[in-house]
């Protein structure tokens, strides 16, 4: 049986090897080698105690989600960010972008803004083409963030991640507990499986039908995958739409927000306090991600 199959025939040696990976005194943090989409099969043999008894840094995105939420709910910041064989693999090097915003939210122990990447990308490079590991991909200047709505400047605890994967979670002892809601700055970014704006909407007004974009700060939106332009706009009116069907146009939006699936990407750290400012077009981390080694 080859070893990718016995992995997933059994998702508790998978939990097996993160908790290894936290109780080893010779492991300081974990990386993401890459996404997914079963991740939602390890939720039984995650051990809440165990990652609250033994608080390192978890790395990653997309399918990472199901693990990086776990850690929110032990009380343990997680990071939303790039995974080993993306923005850490990338030809030619890691870009500056992505070595500054590593560097801010793991190593230098102190608050920090969050700013938008000069260039992007989403062309995808096959790591199995042997000629293809020696072009750099191509980038293009960044338009940057979107301001959709909001004049107020707000605080609160970073908590969320990839869409669908949050979708698989809704239900399950994984969701998060109502109080980590309270107030929460939602990160909400959307995969390769490139939903309809009509979807993201759909997924949205659940928030809502649950009381908690009542309850939110604010709402900060990756670039959508493989969007057209007129996709964009369609999503930001849907974004607009649902959130004044729930008493909520006051909330600040800011969308196109290099994080999730998109290149090079932003640091997020899950859990710690942000501050979002409309008015001056800031977000601020405001509390050291990690502490003093």
């Amino acid at each position: 049986m080859a070893s990718d199959e016995w992995l997933y025939r059994h998702p508790e040696a998978r939990a097996a090897d993160l908790h290894w990976a936290l109780e080893n005194p010779d492991v300081r943090a974990v990386v993401s080698t890459i996404g997914g989409d079963d991740s939602i099969r390890l939720l039984p043999y995650l051990d809440l105690d165990l990652i609250r008894a033994h608080p390192k840094a978890l790395l990653g995105f997309s399918d990472t989600t199901v693990a990086l939420t776990v850690f929110l709910r032990a009380g343990v910041v997680s990071f939303y960010g790039p995974s080993l064989m993306t923005d850490l693999a990338e030809h030619g090097g890691i870009r500056p972008f992505v070595k500054r915003a590593i560097r801010r939210a793991l190593f230098e122990s102190q608050p920090f803004e969050l700013e938008a990447a000069e260039t992007w990308t989403e062309e995808f490079a096959d790591w199995g083409d042997p000629v293809a590991r020696n072009r750099v991909r191509q980038f293009e200047p960044n338009e940057g963030w979107v301001w959709l709505q909001g004049d107020t400047r707000v605080e609160g605890r970073l908590i969320g991640g990839c869409a669908e994967v949050l979708e698989t979670l809704k239900g399950t002892p994984g969701w998060p507990a109502p109080e980590l809601w309270d107030r929460a700055v939602l990160v909400l970014e959307t995969s390769e499986l490139v939903p309809s704006p009509t979807w993201v909407g759909a997924w949205l007004r659940n928030y809502g039908a649950q009381g908690i974009l009542q309850q939110l700060s604010a709402l900060l939106i990756g670039r959508p995958y493989r969007y057209t332009p007129e996709m964009r706009g369609a999503l930001y009116d849907q974004i607009r739409a649902v959130l004044a069907e729930f008493a909520r146009s006051d909330l600040p939006v800011v969308a196109n927000m290099d994080f999730g699936h998109t290149s090079p990407q932003m640091v997020l750290p899950l859990g710690c306090r942000a501050a979002v400012d409309p008015v001056v077009r800031r977000i601020e981390i405001l509390e050291a991600p990690t502490a003093e080694s």
